[in-house]
């Protein structure tokens, strides 16, 4: 009405209207800018609807979403075929790669153990995989003879060939009548169960194959060195660690190593740890037992 009455005045003056027909010239320019006003609303919804028969709608964000494309691929047969076809080439892809990873882990481990067959490969390559996985676990691998006695168990490690797995038959004989059980005889996981350290057997146990599904608190760790005679003493957690280091699986992943030392750490913390020089005579059996049991005789 403001906008009519401003043309309005200067309209009269133009077309020479008397000032008693203002209020009428008023009312017409109101109706002529009120049709105006409405033609402008109907040619924008026009143009509005008509731009956006080109786009397509925009979506919702649940619509957008992963779980929102899974939902509607189950009403839509074409989507539903295209993405299975992805899913098997992903996990056809997956498979050749473990294939080709573990062919070429044996063949590293046939290149550096000729003598081993391929089998003998296998069994080695997963139980490397396994003590890996171990880790993430609250357990890691120590190679070392796990003897049970009396419901506790003691743990014998030294580099290959050093007579490990002797000392621990030794035990047998020493203690006959007595129920000798050995845990794993070549590479027991060792466990961390509500605070205790645990030594369990697994499949991969040496040579000997030697092994049980069991596991006892751990009494004690010697590190076993041969000798002329038969002499045993407790040492720091800072004497064993360059000794058990050795003697457990190297990880190559900074934070799984750190987590290793962490580990490590704890047990050596909890653990009491010996160093042995010993014979393969029956009195080194009696010393370590005794020894480690906290009744030296």
């Amino acid at each position: 009405m403001l906008l009519a009455s401003i043309i309005s005045f200067p309209l009269s003056d133009i077309v020479g209207v008397s000032l008693s027909a203002l209020p009428l010239v008023i009312v017409v320019c109101y109706v002529i800018l009120k049709s105006i006003y409405h033609l402008c609303i109907s040619l924008s919804a026009y143009t509005i609807e008509l731009t956006s028969s080109f786009y397509p709608k925009q979506q919702n964000k649940d619509e957008c979403t992963l779980e929102g494309i899974s939902s509607r691929a189950g009403d839509n047969e074409i989507m539903t075929k295209r993405m299975e076809v992805f899913h098997y080439e992903f996990q056809h892809e997956q498979q050749q790669y473990r294939q080709q990873k573990k062919k070429e882990d044996y063949e590293k481990l046939r290149k550096q153990y000729p003598h081993l067959s391929i089998e003998e490969c296998e069994y080695s390559c997963a139980g490397a995989e396994f003590y890996m996985k171990l880790l993430k676990h609250q357990g890691f691998m120590i190679h070392a003879s796990a003897v049970e006695k009396e419901g506790k168990a003691y743990l014998f490690s030294a580099p290959s060939g050093t007579g490990k797995s002797t000392h621990a038959q030794l035990w047998r004989q020493t203690f006959k009548g007595e129920p000798i059980r050995i845990i794993n005889d070549d590479k027991p996981a060792v466990c961390l169960q509500n605070g205790v350290f645990y030594a369990c057997g697994t499949p991969f146990s040496g040579k000997t194959d030697k092994n049980e599904n069991r596991k006892a608190p751990i009494q004690g760790l010697c590190m076993l060195h041969r000798g002329k005679t038969n002499k045993i003493q407790k040492i720091t957690s800072g004497e064993a660690l360059p000794l058990i280091l050795p003697q457990t699986l190297f990880y190559g992943d900074e934070e799984e190593t750190n987590l290793l030392l962490s580990f490590l750490d704890r047990f050596l913390q909890s653990v009491p740890v010996y160093k042995m020089e010993c014979t393969m005579e029956e009195e080194a059996a009696k010393m370590a037992y005794f020894c480690m049991k906290g009744e030296e005789k």
